[in-house]
């Protein structure tokens, strides 16, 4: 047998191995989430469905697609089964695209990684943030697999591409986001701009896609509308006053006090504003209060944002206790046998330094920067998948510092898995010739390590 004819055979058992393991997860999770797991989310979207009555306080997309799925059945295997598949086929095309550039052991670690624990525990779930992991992945997985051999990718899988990227658009308020890089990554591949042109196009992407959006979920979706962006200025307005002592925009409602925004502000969530005595807090007074008041006290803004960045990231948090258990009033949305297991693992996840989100940030970020030259991207191949796919981890979750009004861990799962595989891409993508770790690498690593000791402390003292 010759050289080649042995590197082929080699190949193709890797080959086989991916797609066997790719598989075998595949049916692994369908055997053990059977039929998914649904939450309050699910059941909102569920009963949307069938009133036939749809509204944008969630974006409806989901809502939409899930309707067309109940012709399969009723409940929520369809969609859940969905997800799953559109998982692990990309995982298969990203670990192949390896495999073709002779990584046997970056593709095996592609698949590792996205079998870690709480990736398959997210995945058990119907929410919206399952649906914009998976559509982004496999979005990206389409890209880089031709990207990955220099291979201009066909007009129909690029029509494929931008489907799965405008419904990550539509299925999460910031979705477009995470979308807006891998947008680029697919119609522009080998881009010669700059990076703060890339940047600048990046951010005109967003700019154009929100407002967008809404024309998608009123007039194309037929949702009605539901004030979706009230509670992040209620949230904005309040958290403004209680570190101002502004209280001039609370001027309608004398029983608004410093001592009731003390007792009702929380850099967790928006939610306490609507209930009890902390619901005449609750009006939305409009875009130009807003801003208005954001102008007048920039300092009590940020220190307002920074907060609950550091509740979205889980830096300086306590333990978190385990989402409670949930049980729908529609019959076709059954408990799974295994969701106290499911939320052990997601619990147990939050509470070590390796999956908190501020870790996969700052490693999203330090790869980014690694990856940004302009010659890794006009290179087109392995770099250039690094650098998008970096970059649409690190955008997504910096967009919660301006419009997070709530913190829950599965708004990180695609950041998160993004972030894990970056790291992948960068090494193999990095010259054999460089050798030893550069400074910047040295600075990168030294920055994740320095995160992982604040967590570790942020838990310990809480």
């Amino acid at each position: 047998m010759t050289t080649d004819e042995t590197g082929s055979a080699r190949s193709s058992r890797l080959f086989g191995v991916i797609i066997g393991l790719c598989l075998a997860m595949l049916a692994a999770s369908a055997l053990v989430w059977w039929p998914g797991i649904a939450g309050w989310d699910a059941e909102d979207k569920y009963g949307q469905i069938l009133a036939g009555d749809y509204n944008d306080g969630q974006p409806p997309v989901m809502a939409r697609l899930w309707s067309l799925l109940l012709v399969f059945g009723k409940g929520p295997a369809a969609l859940f089964l969905l997800h799953n598949i559109l998982y692990w086929a990309a995982v298969a095309l990203i670990a192949v695209a390896l495999a073709h550039r002779e990584k046997p052991r970056a593709a095996l670690a592609a698949v590792a990684v996205a079998a870690l624990p709480p990736f398959l525990a997210f995945n058990a779930h119907l929410y919206s943030d399952v649906g914009l992991a998976v559509s982004c992945l496999a979005a990206f997985a389409l890209t880089f697999h031709f990207g990955a051999r220099h291979s201009r990718m066909p007009l129909p899988f690029l029509a494929v591409v931008l489907v799965l990227l405008a419904y990550a658009c539509l299925v999460r308020d910031n979705g477009v986001f995470a979308a807006a890089p891998l947008i680029v990554y697919a119609v522009a591949p080998y881009s010669r701009a700059s990076l703060p042109k890339l940047l600048l196009l990046m951010g005109a992407m967003v700019a154009v896609c929100i407002p967008m959006s809404s024309v998608a979920n009123r007039h194309l979706l037929g949702a009605e509308p539901a004030n979706a962006v009230g509670p992040l200025r209620s949230y904005d307005m309040v958290g403004i006053s209680r570190f101002s002592g502004d209280l001039r925009p609370f001027a309608y409602n004398r029983a608004i006090t410093p001592a009731l925004l003390d007792a009702c502000y929380d850099p967790v969530r928006w939610d306490q504003i609507g209930k009890g005595v902390c619901r005449a807090l609750w009006r939305d007074l409009g875009y130009r209060a807003w801003v208005g008041h954001i102008l007048a006290h920039p300092l009590a803004y940020a220190r307002h944002r920074a907060l609950h960045m550091n509740a979205e990231l889980f830096v300086l948090t306590p333990r978190q206790k385990p989402e409670r258990l949930y049980t729908t009033r529609y019959p076709e949305l059954p408990r799974n046998a295994f969701e106290r297991e499911n939320r052990q693992v997601l619990k147990a996840s939050t509470d070590g330094a390796l999956f908190a989100p501020v870790i996969t940030f700052v490693l999203a970020l330090a790869v980014l920067a690694l990856s940004s030259t302009p010659a890794a991207r006009r290179e087109g191949g392995l770099q250039a998948g690094v650098f998008y796919l970096s970059a649409a981890s690190a955008i997504y979750t910096g967009s919660f510092a301006l419009i997070g009004v709530a913190s829950a861990y599965r708004y990180e799962q695609f950041p998160m898995l993004a972030a894990f595989l970056s790291p992948v891409l960068y090494i193999c993508a990095r010259p054999p010739e460089n050798g030893a770790l550069s400074w910047g690498e040295k600075a990168g690593l030294g920055a994740v390590v320095a995160a992982m000791l604040v967590v570790i402390a942020g838990r310990l003292a809480a």
